[in-house]
């Protein structure tokens, strides 16, 4: 039955069947083309708007020259930047025998470790540097991690400062992890290290490039190259290693050649971002070629540092195994000389060379054990070469001791000091910044010093220290009450979003005990809305970043909806591709409409001109009908959509949680919504039936004033619809004259 109901619907009708169902196409092809060239057009513009909103990315120029090193490089340059005078810095070497894999391989043991260990504190080497494999941690190898920290209690008795870098695990390389399990890995492995040998220096990003192939799904996989994945790691890393390593300086590296490389690279937009990344001290540049310094040069001119320390923590004439090629190991003593008066000219804080075992042999190491030991009692002409460079600009210091009452709260951060043993730091003579450690439960009371050296402001926790000699400083606390706090956030949707005040956090709805004392306030973000404002009541006072509990108070945080911004028609990103979409919707329905009609489309039988004129005007009726339906299903489409966004808004907002989210605005708008749509749909019931009926001029009158309220209302496509209407409609009514006419002339 179904069957022959829709042959009987979708078979060319007779003229005397198109009286019967006045819904026919138009007549003349050209309407339906120009109607399919505006909705092609229309919705070519709308998906462009949605696909690719925003300006075109604009790319860096290159700018790195890849040439060889040489000689003559070297000593060009190092004429050009030797003209600045030293500088004190930290200078630091690589101990290889510890690094990587290297304690695992069969002719390492901790002698032969302790053997290059030697060789660098006789280099002048303030800083020692380990690349720390945690392999010997995931396989729980005891003897292994027994071994290892053997060689940092020897670092520590030496004066020695230490410096972790992560190399991550070497079984990654075989089994690459899923992105969320590297980064967990990560957070595990640092906050492992750091809590285990509080290292005075960490750089726990070394190079993002060089963990890449340890993830699943690289070259392929997004996720693996993400500046915002990066971002994110890094900075969970800084607060994980300084909750359990408070004194840890701590700083990330990248390859200085993969800066600049005709685009903008990962580790251009990564180094960008840790420029003002709270809580990171220094950010390095690996340094191993004639790229490398100019990059580093173009950044730091361009860039800056954002108030961080520089560092180039890797260095070397090359890199791979051509460092033991017989024309490089002859660059290198000049390569040393060039390197310091590089870090002179850009005021470097430290460096660490990375190929240290070239300072025992010019042959790569032997794998057994007594030729090992024999290996390291070796030197080099660039062992010399560097012992000569530390000693003219080592950073000579007097010994300054840290420490706190009580004990439990922490010894305090001396930023621009040298790290020394154990809490004895080495420092020039000059003025430093001194931060008293947080202390849940006590607040700072003052500064307590011995000695040559003085500080400038002995109640302020963030305070100046001078030096000029040998001295100790101290941290003095005194246990200060807990009081009660609240935390009430608008509009209930946003109340799991978490208020950092201090160390401490707390949630919407929420109540909680906190000392007195001042406190670092960082309200946390509410997906798609921005803070409003922010209220403090009680014994609560606000002020900027800043909260000071003197007693018990409540926070109030309202948010209200972010502006996001605008696509190509002005509407909210967020909001406007949900409005966007009906006109999308309307397109097709017209486009697939007047397609169906010209498969319909047929004329009269030839000769029979009154019986064609008839059906013309029948036709006519019928199209100006279906513009009219058109019309009307634009505006109930329009209605549908206006109204999402209204009640989305008011849902976003929790219904009225301030008069400044326009409560009323909305009420009034949707009232103008429900009358604009009764009117327009009484006017449409007329139109159509006058259309039914025949009463061409009749419809003429209602389709013009409708198309008249839907343009003066902003509803442009309605309004075109049925002006397309009126315009058929006039052709029947010539049609209707037609048909009197012919009749007049055959009587």
């Amino acid at each position: 039955m179904r069957r022959r109901r829709l042959l009987k619907f979708v078979s060319p009708p007779s003229v005397s069947r198109l009286r019967e169902h006045p819904f026919a196409p138009p007549r003349a092809p050209w309407v339906g083309w120009a109607v399919l060239a505006l909705g092609l057009l229309t919705l070519g513009s709308l998906l462009g708007a949605i696909v690719s909103p925003g300006a075109t990315t604009q790319l860096e120029p290159g700018n790195c020259t890849y040439e060889p090193l040489t000689a003559s490089w070297l000593s060009s340059q190092e004429q050009k930047w030797s003209q600045h005078p030293p500088v004190p810095l930290v200078s630091g070497a690589v101990l290889m025998a510890a690094s990587y894999g290297n304690p695992e391989s069969p002719g390492s043991s901790l002698n032969a470790i302790l053997a290059d260990l030697a060789m660098l504190k006789e280099s002048g080497a303030q800083v020692i540097r380990i690349d720390l494999n945690f392999q010997p941690w995931l396989e729980q190898n005891a003897s292994l991690i027994a071994e290892l920290d053997a060689v940092v209690a020897q670092i520590r008795s030496d004066g020695l400062a230490l410096m972790i870098a992560d190399s991550a695990s070497e079984t990654y390389w075989h089994h690459p992890l899923s992105w969320s399990d590297f980064v967990t890995a990560a957070v595990q492995r640092e906050t492992t290290l750091a809590k285990l040998y509080h290292p005075d220096y960490y750089v726990l990003v070394k190079e993002p490039g060089w963990y890449y192939p340890m993830v699943q799904g690289y070259p392929w996989n997004p996720s693996v190259e993400s500046v915002t994945n990066w971002v994110d790691l890094t900075q969970q890393l800084i607060s994980v290693v300084r909750e359990v390593s408070p004194q840890t300086v701590v700083g990330v590296a990248v390859a200085a050649s993969s800066l600049y490389t005709g685009g903008a690279s990962t580790e251009l937009s990564y180094l960008e971002a840790a420029r003002s990344m709270p809580g990171l001290d220094f950010l390095g540049f690996d340094i191993y070629g004639v790229c490398d310094f100019e990059n580093t040069l173009t950044f730091l001119a361009k860039e800056g540092t954002g108030g961080k320390q520089v560092w180039v923590p890797e260095a070397w004439s090359s890199a791979g195994s051509s460092v033991f090629e017989p024309s490089m190991i002859s660059l290198d003593v000049p390569w040393v000389q060039t390197v310091y008066a590089f870090l002179s000219y850009i005021g470097a804080q430290g460096v660490g060379m990375f190929y240290t075992d070239l300072f025992a042999q010019s042959a790569p190491p032997p794998g057994n054990p007594s030729a090992l030991l024999q290996y390291y009692s070796g030197r080099t002409p660039v062992f010399y070469a560097f012992q000569n460079a530390t000693k003219g600009n080592r950073m000579f210091g007097f010994a300054l001791g840290l420490s706190s009452v009580p004990d439990a709260c922490g010894d305090p951060h001396v930023t621009s000091a040298a790290g020394g043993p154990a809490l004895v730091y080495t420092a020039p003579a000059g003025s430093y910044s001194i931060v008293a450690t947080p202390c849940p439960g006590y607040r700072f009371q003052a500064w307590s010093y011995e000695g040559d050296i003085s500080v400038t402001a002995t109640t302020d926790p963030n305070s100046s220290l001078i030096v000029l000699g040998p001295g100790n400083v101290t941290a003095v606390y005194s246990q200060t009450p807990f009081v009660g706090l609240g935390v009430v956030i608008l509009p209930v949707s946003c109340s799991g979003t978490a208020v950092a005040m201090g160390s401490s956090k707390a949630l919407g709805g929420g109540s909680f005990a906190l000392t007195s004392g001042d406190f670092s306030l960082v309200p946390g973000g509410c997906p798609g809305m921005t803070l409003g404002s922010l209220e403090a009541t009680g014994n609560l006072t606000v002020s900027g970043e800043q909260l000071s509990v003197r007693g018990p108070g409540t926070l109030l945080l309202v948010y209200v909806p972010a502006s996001p911004p605008a696509t190509l028609f002005g509407l909210p990103s967020n909001f406007g591709y949900l409005t966007l979409g009906f006109p999308v919707l309307a397109i097709i329905a017209v486009l697939a409409t007047a397609a169906w009609g010209f498969r319909r489309r047929k004329t009269g039988a030839p000769g029979e001109a009154g019986h064609r004129q008839e059906a013309n005007r029948v036709r006519a009726l019928r199209t100006a009908g279906r513009w009219a339906l058109f019309g009307f299903g634009v505006q109930v489409l329009s209605f549908f959509a206006f109204t999402l966004l209204d009640l989305r808004y008011l849902w976003i907002t929790g219904y009225s949680v301030s008069p400044s989210v326009g409560f009323g605005w909305i009420l009034a708008g949707e009232g103008f919504l429900l009358t604009l749509a009764l009117l327009l749909y009484l006017s449409w019931a007329r139109s159509l039936s006058q259309i039914r009926r025949g009463e061409v001029r009749s419809a003429l009158v209602s389709s013009r004033k409708i198309a008249l309220i839907n343009l003066l209302t902003g509803f442009v496509l309605g309004g075109v619809l049925y002006l397309q209407a009126d315009r058929v409609l006039r052709r029947a009514l010539c049609g209707e004259d037609s048909v009197s006419g012919s009749e007049t002339r055959v009587q």
